[in-house]
């Protein structure tokens, strides 16, 4: 699993040829389906030439790189119908407000979660600001209801979910009890005041 903030700027290399393609600078996500499918790099080259990957391309989302088959995996991005599209897309996700289907206001997505080998969306970190300072709350991808331009509408019951989760949680500040203090052992007889103890061996 990879959160978008860890994918982005991450360095793109080629296993068959050792070499650095460029940086992520977008995923191109198929918001219908929650799935991303193209890797954007940013624009490099002579004539500054945005280029994407596909995600079937990709072998590993690393710690410090992704790692994908070879140079010729990266195409420019106007040879791509479908990347295109996808680019041209007003449905954007982070910085979306999310709302429930009942109308509540929740927050607004500042992250998505990606699994590494599927590449589909897992889980949406939604953040709020109040009087509290800033909060956040992770949305599991099966309450989302529809990505719009406007909006992200998730189901109601998601409210219920993250209110058990707090529930669950100590609350900040909340103090250990403490651990009774454990008495300490007797001294074998014949023994006090020796600071020894007998072990039935003779030296």
């Amino acid at each position: 699993m990879a959160w978008w903030k860890e994918i982005r700027g991450m360095p793109v290399v080629s296993v068959a040829e050792g070499k650095e393609l460029g940086k992520v600078d977008a995923l191109l996500v198929d918001v219908d389906a929650g799935k991303v499918r193209w890797l954007q790099l940013g624009k490099g080259g002579f004539f500054g030439e945005t280029r994407v990957i596909p995600v079937d391309a990709v072998q590993a989302i690393g710690e410090n790189a992704i790692t994908v088959d070879s140079e010729t995996s990266a195409v420019r991005i106007d040879e791509v119908a479908e990347a295109q599209e996808l680019s041209r897309d007003k449905r954007r996700i982070v910085g979306n407000r999310v709302l429930t289907n009942k109308g509540r206001l929740l927050g607004e997505v500042r992250d998505y979660e990606v699994d590494d080998e599927t590449f589909q969306i897992t889980r949406y970190e939604v953040g709020k600001g109040d009087l509290l300072g800033t909060r956040s709350q992770t949305a599991i991808a099966g309450y989302v209801l529809t990505i719009g331009p406007d909006a992200v509408l998730v189901d109601a019951a998601i409210e219920s979910e993250w209110l058990a989760a707090e529930m669950a949680e100590p609350e900040e500040g909340e103090e250990i009890e403490d651990i009774e203090e454990l008495e300490e052992p007797e001294e074998p007889e014949g023994t006090e005041g020796s600071g020894e103890v007998e072990t039935g061996w003779e030296g």
